[in-house]
């Protein structure tokens, strides 16, 4: 935590630099911060007299994200753009360089057995793939349903080979669509329930989850 803190002093957004953090919110949970980046371009017109003219034109880019200290998830996007990679670099510098972060890989079979043991849940809509279809074959599909597929899932899926890549549900008191490589699509203003569900419910010895940020 403390390397963070002194890093983001370092790297506070101003236009004359053009590039920095912003504090959205510094609350111990809720580590809310914003990368931006100002981009400046000069375009040249020709006016209809033959004489040219310059538009300087300033675009940002924003990207919202938060940072949770002692939890396996320890970094989240908040509408991520269509590109990460240089967005993700520039998060990195603010962590400490023995710090390796690594996306997120969700069982999600694993997480909807223990949600039905934990939680009131409805699945909704369900993908997956590498379903044995005899002992050369594998199929996908995507079920969906205005019920719930729960029982379903549990009775024909859960208990197989076949891969979940992507579940839509209803938890508790709110909606949130699960995929397989860490995406998930959820009101914002319920991110912060569903990080602290899904704290309790993965296996934080499994690499196959973002490294624990230590204070």
């Amino acid at each position: 935590m403390e390397a963070v803190h002194k890093n983001l002093q370092q790297m506070v957004y101003t236009d004359d630099k053009g590039f920095g953090f912003e504090i959205i919110d510094d609350a111990k949970d809720n580590f809310l911060l914003q990368y931006v980046e100002r981009f400046v371009k000069l375009e040249k017109f020709e006016l209809t007299t033959g004489e040219t003219t310059e538009v300087e034109t300033v675009s940002y880019l924003k990207v919202k994200f938060g940072i949770r200290f002692n939890s396996a998830l320890s970094l989240y996007v908040i509408n991520p753009p269509r590109t990460m990679k240089h967005a993700f670099e520039m998060i990195s510098t603010l962590f400490d360089k023995n710090l390796e972060l690594t996306p997120v890989v969700f069982d999600l079979k694993a997480l909807i057995n223990d949600f039905s043991n934990k939680y009131k849940i409805i699945i909704k809509s369900i993908s997956l793939s590498n379903i044995q279809c005899g002992e050369l074959a594998v199929a996908k599909t995507k079920i969906t349903t205005t019920k719930d597929l729960r029982d379903y899932f549990l009775n024909n899926y859960a208990d197989t080979v076949a891969i979940v890549d992507l579940v839509s549900i209803q938890l508790n008191n709110f909606e949130v669509e699960l995929a397989r490589t860490g995406r998930l699509i959820i009101n914002e203003k319920f991110v912060k329930n569903l990080l602290l569900v899904l704290e309790h419910s993965i296996d934080t010895n499994d690499d196959v989850f973002f490294q624990k940020l230590q204070k």
